[in-house]
């Protein structure tokens, strides 16, 4: 797994998101990945796991370690962060944003795969599928 990060502002103070394998257990235990990304479950609490097991500090010497207490204490730690950056934000566009920080993390910590651009035509398929070929200039019958 990469040992890439996520970097995102909460209030004054800059975090990093990164997601270990033993991080996605502990979420899996509580909620599937797949699951936490439908519109419907995400909600503060859903965010506050993935936040609690995948907020990073930089120590020191430079190394990424938790940012939250890894027990029940840093449950609820990890649920005041959440409030703290939705607040930031107008509406509901704070936790839209905080999701999308949790997937660029997973993308970065080797768990989702990049979006595909510019995906080259394979040879002996057609350009432009059946219902997207421009019509005739002839009359049809009736």
């Amino acid at each position: 797994m990469p040992d890439e990060s996520y970097p995102m502002g909460i209030g004054e103070n800059t975090f990093y998101l990164r997601f270990e394998d033993r991080d996605v257990q502990e979420i899996e235990r509580t909620i599937s990945l797949f699951v936490a990304f439908h519109p419907v479950n995400r909600t503060y609490e859903n965010a506050s796991i993935l936040l609690w097991r995948g907020l990073r500090v930089k120590d020191d010497t430079g190394t990424l370690t938790y940012a939250i207490q890894q027990g029940p204490q840093g449950k609820e730690l990890a649920l005041e962060k959440v409030k703290e950056f939705t607040r930031q934000f107008s509406g509901t566009i704070g936790m839209a944003l905080l999701y999308g920080y949790f997937e660029r993390a997973l993308v970065s910590s080797g768990w989702f795969g990049e979006e595909k651009k510019d995906v080259p035509v394979k040879a002996g398929e057609p350009e432009h599928p059946k219902n997207l070929v421009p019509p005739t200039k002839k009359r049809t019958k009736r």
